[in-house]
């Protein structure tokens, strides 16, 4: 598979977040290759999945997180075992210092890895579909919707594309997922990605950094607990 590296995010005097980007579209023999990576459990998950695009790509990003994961650690990727939160975040059972975040959309990967903090990413391919836009927009925090609705049409896209993806990786890093609540804070929708507030029940705004990683045809990004400068 195809692995590269993609951001890097120092955190002083722990260590920050590494980011790698994976093309999901793999040859048939990688396919096998990745595969035979994964977990007994891991393999019936992909069992379930009813499209072949759908289980290549889950194949793909598991091993490959497999992968990454086991060259921090000096593991065989295959050694590695993975238990869930009651909120049912991933860790790693024998080393939960070593953090990681995973998101993918159509063939592309993103893949987060931080040691010692909480890092969370998502990644959503930029595609125009106003009737999505609308329904998902009703969750944002109220701040949030009148940023975007005071914009043109032409940028309101992009907008809540970074808006999606920044709330995403943070509720991700928390691991609290949708469940914890889209209207509890407020990102930024512009270029620069920002935690505006937050609801202090489910963290402290200042004591947490977001980063836009976004691409071409894609929106992108990264939440570590750290302060930004």
């Amino acid at each position: 598979m195809r692995i590269e590296p993609y951001f890097e995010c120092p955190a002083p005097g722990q260590g920050g977040a590494r980011v790698w980007r994976v093309n999901l579209n793999v040859a048939t023999d990688e396919l096998g290759r990745a595969y035979d990576l994964l977990a007994h459990d891991e393999k019936a998950r992909a069992s379930r999945f009813a499209f072949a695009v759908h289980r290549r790509r889950f194949v793909a990003a598991r091993a490959a997180l497999r992968e990454l994961l086991g060259m921090q650690l000096h593991l065989d990727a295959r050694d590695l075992v993975f238990r869930y939160t009651a909120q049912g975040k991933p860790e790693l059972a024998n080393h939960p210092d070593l953090q990681f975040s995973v998101s993918h959309s159509a063939d592309l990967c993103l893949i987060a890895v931080a040691r010692g903090v909480r890092v969370g990413i998502d990644i959503e391919a930029a595609t125009e579909n106003q009737a999505q836009m609308q329904e998902v927009t009703r969750s944002f925090h109220p701040a949030e919707r009148e940023a975007l609705h005071s914009m043109d049409p032409a940028s309101k896209e992009r907008a809540f594309y970074r808006c999606w993806v920044r709330k995403e990786a943070f509720l991700k890093a928390l691991g609290v997922g949708l469940g914890g609540g889209l209207k509890r804070f407020h990102v930024s929708v512009g270029d620069q990605a920002q935690l505006l507030g937050c609801d202090p029940a489910l963290a402290t705004a200042t004591d947490w950094t977001l980063v836009a990683l976004d691409g071409e045809g894609y929106a992108a990004a990264m939440a570590i607990d750290y302060p930004s400068e």
